[in-house]
Formats: C-alpha cells, sequence, structure tokens
C-alpha cells in the first residue's frame, strides 16, 4: 500500500514536472512568435516599405512566371488547382481578408475612438475593398471570354466555332484559350496590400496618440511589456 502511495506520488510530482516542461516551452514558443510579429509590424507598415511593396510583389510574379516558363516545375499536389489549399484559401482570399479585418477594424477603432460613426467609415474602405475586388476579377473573366477561342485539344487544334463561351465549351469538353491574366495573384497581391494598409493605419494612430503604447492587443500574448489592464487607455476623436 505504501509502495503504491510512494509510486502515486512520484507519478504526480513527474506529470507536474511534465507539464511544467511544456509550459516553459510554450511560454518561450509564444515568445518567439511575438518578437516574430513585432518585427513584420514595424517593418511592414514604414512609409518607405508600403510605397515599394507592390512593386517588389509585381517583381516577384513576373519571375515566377519567368521561372516556370524557362524551367517548369514537374507535377505535384500543388500545382494542381484541385488542391486543398487553391480550393478553400486561394479561391476564397477576399472571402478570408474580408471576415478578419472587418471584426478588427471595428474593435480596434471602437477600443481607441469610442465613435460608432469613425468606426462605420472606417469600415467603409472594406466595401471599397469588395468593389474593387469585383470588378477586377469581372474585368479579367471578360479579357479572356473575348480574347479566346474553344479548340478542341489542349495542343489548340480544332477551333470549336459553335461555342461563343467559356462555360459552353467546358461543358462540351473543349479547352478554352485566351488571355489569362491571374485572378490568383491579383488576389493575393490585393488581400495583402490591404491587411499592410489597415495595419499602417492603426499604428500611426496609436503612434501619434501615445508612442509607448503600440498594439495592446500583443501583448497578452507573452509576458513582453505591460499587461493590458495597467494600460492607460487614451480616446482621440479622429482617426
Amino acid at each position: 500500500m505504501g509502495g503504491d502511495s510512494a509510486g502515486l506520488g512520484e507519478g504526480q510530482d513527474g506529470g507536474r514536472k511534465g507539464t511544467g516542461r511544456r509550459t516553459v516551452a510554450d511560454e518561450v514558443g509564444m515568445e518567439h512568435l511575438e518578437r516574430c510579429a513585432w518585427f513584420l509590424r514595424g517593418t511592414l507598415v514604414r512609409v518607405s516599405v508600403r510605397r515599394y511593396l507592390p512593386w517588389a510583389l509585381v517583381a516577384s510574379m513576373l519571375a515566377g512566371s519567368l521561372v516556370k516558363e524557362l524551367s517548369p516545375l514537374p507535377e505535384s499536389y500543388l500545382s494542381n488547382k484541385r488542391n486543398v489549399l487553391n480550393v478553400y484559401f486561394v479561391k476564397m482570399a477576399w472571402a478570408w481578408t474580408f471576415s478578419l479585418l472587418l471584426p478588427f477594424i471595428a474593435l480596434t477603432n471602437y477600443h481607441l475612438t469610442g465613435k460608432v460613426g469613425l468606426v462605420l467609415r472606417r469600415l467603409s474602405t472594406l466595401l471599397v475593398g469588395t468593389t474593387i475586388w469585383y470588378i477586377c476579377t469581372a474585368l479579367f473573366s471578360n479579357i479572356e471570354h473575348y480574347t479566346g477561342s474553344c479548340y478542341q485539344s489542349p495542343a489548340l487544334e480544332g477551333i470549336r466555332k459553335e461555342h461563343l463561351n467559356k462555360q459552353q465549351c467546358h461543358r462540351e469538353g473543349g479547352f478554352w484559350h485566351g488571355f489569362d491574366i491571374s485572378g490568383h495573384s491579383f488576389l493575393l497581391t490585393f488581400c495583402a496590400l490591404m491587411i499592410v494598409e489597415e495595419m499602417a493605419v492603426l499604428h500611426e494612430h496609436l503612434s501619434a496618440s501615445n508612442p509607448v503604447i503600440l498594439w495592446p492587443s500583443l501583448r497578452v500574448l507573452g509576458k513582453v511589456g505591460s499587461p493590458v489592464s495597467s494600460i492607460p487607455q487614451r480616446h482621440s476623436s479622429t482617426l
């Protein structure tokens, strides 16, 4: 009986030690994550970085296209357009961005100003962004339609003139070929720029109102900086 109690006590101590080790590892990992977040935030919100970020993204897309033409990659799961990342994340990138930016803009701006009117004005950027997304995707689709033709095979042999649009061509087993502007490249670039600009707006407002308090919500992730409850709140009338 005594041996069983001793064994149980040792097991409990071992469990507590294991839990302690996991807790320390979690804290270290969270601290590294927070440092990376602070580094990215401090870099991306700089005016000089934001000025050249669109050109850097365009250059990366052109470089990727050039590499694909000169050295085609072997077929893989990721090169299949029906892979999970493409179907549920890339194609729905604006939906994911919208659903994350909506609470981010609403909560942070209401927390800083306490004015519903200003929050709604800031949220109007999402309405503008949605309009731009819709117009551009429709434009890309029309360009492919008016510059394309239906062919019998991927080798572009035998034009099937009876099919006048891409949907009808695909339904009849044909292959539509036109000037196809990558909607995925546009969508990912557009979402990245929208997120960076919203980060910059909040950063500039926090820097102007109180340069010591930056991104108080990130302080919850680790022990760096003061806890949120001890940070004095300062409201501003404008963003």
